[in-house]
């Protein structure tokens, strides 16, 4: 049986445990790298969140090129973006976005430029003024909008699973957040409201994908918990290669529509707003899928593995030389060790109390001395019938 048709199954026993040596690693490389990109190149920050104008200038003919020699005569090119797009009517837009003008009569002397670059009238140049006090808006709803979102999370899986599942899961959303804006600093890519709002949606598909994790778990821990026979690494080793393939098919079926949108509407059709939008969600996903695996599991693992009726079971398995064992659910007999402990403890339960070894001891010897039968007026060896009774004398 392959490997695919194993996870179709639910028959893969991947040991995640050597898998995390590599991938927490990995992670708090990403995590490191993301941070120090963040502090040295910052984020290209979009016009909406830095202020400046927009012309919109209707052309069949006008290149990119063109448009920025002519911000260049103004010298406008810096932090300026230049784009080709096609509208809604099939016409396409020459959009060009730079710093704000110093007057209204510099930013009418560049709408006359790029008129007369694209061979069109002055009035079919839109011309449009965007203030940072509307970015700074947004950023500052963004930002409560994420502390809300941690508190609400965080009360909500305290108290629905415990505490340690809540941290382990919020700083796989934290990792989450990090990566995607780190991604956006290494490349340069501008930082659009999509971009926030994209931000903001993989949030809750990276907390989708944890919960689905630690749900399984839960359910397992209530099976194996009673035999006092494995560790919590052995039971999230288990619940992960059960809903491998779950998280699998998930992270395709949310990533394939966000990569058509990318490829088709940003990259084909060159509109801005679904490419900013889906290159963000593109890469939350990714991570997201990635976090609940390698970020979250372990660190719960870590978290729970201190707890006094794991570190008990983690240290009878070594005094026994058995830890590997403890560390591992066998797949041919998932439920005997459950079954029979369970079982075990309904019989003593069906039982009673156990006796104290005083009685224990009595018991064994009326057992070994079974008391005497008295003789009867017949032979011991039973070969001949009893003597009648003598009859007294009628009267």
């Amino acid at each position: 049986m392959g490997v695919l048709s194993r996870l179709y199954a639910v028959k893969t026993d991947f040991n995640f445990a050597k898998a995390w040596k590599i991938m927490i690693p990995m992670s708090l490389l990403l995590v490191i790298g993301s941070i120090v990109a963040l502090s040295v190149n910052g984020l290209n920050l979009a016009i909406d969140f830095r202020g400046g104008a927009v012309w919109e200038v209707p052309s069949k003919t006008m290149t990119t090129s063109e448009a920025e020699e002519v911000l260049a005569e103004f010298d406008k090119s810096n932090g300026s973006k230049v784009q080709s797009v096609t509208d809604s009517n099939g016409v396409r837009i020459v959009r060009v976005q730079a710093e704000k003008a110093k007057n209204i009569t510099e930013a009418q002397e560049i709408a006359a430029k790029l008129a007369e670059a694209a061979d069109v009238d002055i009035e079919d140049v839109a011309t449009n003024t965007v203030g940072p006090s509307w970015g700074k808006s947004i950023t500052q709803d963004a930002i409560r909008a994420l502390i809300v979102f941690f508190i609400v999370i965080a009360a909500y899986m305290s108290w629905t699973l415990e505490w340690r599942m809540a941290v382990s899961a919020l700083v796989a959303v934290v990792h989450d957040v990090i990566i995607t804006v780190g991604f956006y600093a290494v490349l340069g890519f501008e930082v659009t409201p999509a971009t926030v709002i994209s931000v903001l949606t993989i949030l809750g598909f990276s907390l989708y994908d944890t919960i689905v994790v630690y749900d399984r778990v839960r359910e397992i821990a209530d099976r194996y918990d009673r035999t006092g026979n494995y560790t919590y690494s052995a039971m999230m080793r288990r619940a992960l290669n059960q809903v491998l393939m779950r998280s699998i098919n998930t992270t395709l079926v949310a990533t394939l529509p966000v990569l058509a949108i990318l490829v088709v509407g940003g990259i084909l059709y060159g509109q801005a707003t679904l490419e900013d939008f889906s290159l963000a969600l593109l890469v939350g996903l990714i991570a997201g899928a990635y976090s609940s695996i390698g970020v979250a599991s372990p660190l719960t693992v870590w978290l729970k593995e201190r707890e006094p009726k794991y570190v008990k079971i983690r240290q009878r398995a070594k005094d026994r030389g058995t830890e590997d064992a403890a560390n591992w659910i066998r797949l041919d007999a998932p439920l005997a060790s459950a079954t029979s402990a369970a079982a075990a403890a309904g019989a003593s339960a069906a039982a009673g109390p156990r006796p104290s070894p005083l009685a224990a001891k009595a018991a064994q010897y009326q057992r070994d001395h079974p008391p005497r039968v008295p003789l009867t007026d017949h032979d011991d060896d039973g070969d001949h019938p009893p003597r009648p009774r003598k009859q007294g004398k009628k009267r």
